[in-house]
């Protein structure tokens, strides 16, 4: 779909801190603590996982094929 494009990739962490945050949120509800601290940590974690998943997908850390190893 897109090749390399700047926009998408400064696009990847919105969906990651709102499924966090929502994922936070619902954490702190059935567990029974204050709300806030679920949805920062809940929209940290989001970030975190969305920032890793993004640097481990675009291959630039790839070995080359045909290296011998």
């Amino acid at each position: 779909m897109f090749k390399k494009s700047e926009s998408m990739k400064r696009f990847l962490p919105a969906p990651g801190l709102v499924f966090g945050a929502g994922v936070g949120t619902v954490i702190s509800v059935l567990c029974n603590f204050q709300i806030a601290l679920g949805v920062v940590l809940g929209a940290a974690a989001g970030l975190l996982i969305t920032l890793v998943f993004s640097n481990l997908s675009r291959g630039e850390n790839r070995p080359p094929d045909g290296d011998g190893a």
